[in-house]
């Protein structure tokens, strides 16, 4: 609430209850990465599903999807020239590993996935 609160991105955060401070490590990770994809605004939500893995859905009349740093974010693949913006891309992947979990995304026209 506090981080968005005049923000042109509505954000839904679901689990009601204390998390792992990995996990929410990458939820915030995760939203850095959709606030890129999402510049005109939007509505993002995060769920936790019964089996422990976190979905972040955003949706936005408009989006910017630049696939270089989704790939970086999905595939670990290096980033050439990553500007300090979008550092969030190469840390969610690595901090995820770290904690034994695997990156997935997926975006259309007025929406955007993370799952993690």
């Amino acid at each position: 609430r506090d981080l968005y609160d005049s923000s042109r991105l509505d954000v839904i955060w679901v689990p009601a209850e204390p998390q792992p401070r990995a996990c929410v490590r990458l939820a915030f990770l995760g939203l850095l990465c959709l606030e890129t994809a999402m510049p005109y605004g939007g509505q993002i939500a995060l769920q936790l599903g019964d089996d422990g893995t976190w979905e972040l859905n955003g949706t936005a009349d408009k989006l910017n999807v630049d696939k270089a740093l989704w790939n970086v974010l999905t595939q670990c693949a290096p980033a050439p020239e990553l500007q300090p913006a979008h550092v969030q891309f190469a840390l969610m992947p690595a901090v995820a590993n770290e904690d034994g979990r695997k990156v997935n995304a997926k975006s259309d026209e007025t929406s955007v996935q993370i799952r993690f």
